[in-house]
């Protein structure tokens, strides 16, 4: 019982595990991507808390946002990042609508942009090409999610 009514609690954990076994081992990466910093935006804080423990595995520093709307405010204040990672359907300024934005800005036209998604169809695909990712990936692609940081920030980079 929470505040005196049946609450179901669902094991995330578990869930995570059977999508990954190693979902909270971290990720081989380079440590040229140690200290880089990523603007992660997802207006679930459920799922920020998610991603966060994963880029931060991936030697990132966590930087986060709530809103599309909230993630060009940080950045026309000035906050640093070398890499933005964002859900995609998002109320107010979509994911795809924050990289066209970002992308328009000569400050950070230059900023890779990594979309999340449920869905990765070709025209999603198209929409996310046309708007600026760098990559269009599933949300909940813990592995690739790495992967295609580690080839973002270290062109070299080998898993």
């Amino acid at each position: 019982l929470i505040n005196g009514r049946p609450t179901e609690i669902i094991n995330t954990g578990y869930f995570l595990t059977q999508a990954s076994q190693d979902w909270f081992s971290p990720p081989r990466q380079s440590t040229r991507i140690a200290g880089k910093r990523v603007l992660m935006v997802d207006d679930s804080a459920f799922f920020r808390s998610l991603m966060a423990p994963v880029l931060r595995a991936c030697g990132l520093e966590v930087v986060p946002a709530g809103s599309g709307e909230e993630a060009l405010a940080r950045l026309a204040a000035g906050e640093r990042v070398d890499l933005v990672v964002t859900d995609i359907e998002m109320p107010g300024i979509d994911g795809y609508a924050l990289a066209r934005q970002i992308k328009a800005d000569p400050r950070w036209a230059s900023l890779p942009i990594i979309g999340l998604s449920g869905q990765a169809g070709d025209e999603e695909l198209a929409r996310g090409q046309a708007a600026g990712f760098i990559r269009h990936l599933p949300k909940l692609g813990r592995d690739g999610i790495a992967q295609a940081i580690g080839e973002i920030m270290v062109p070299e980079y080998q898993a």
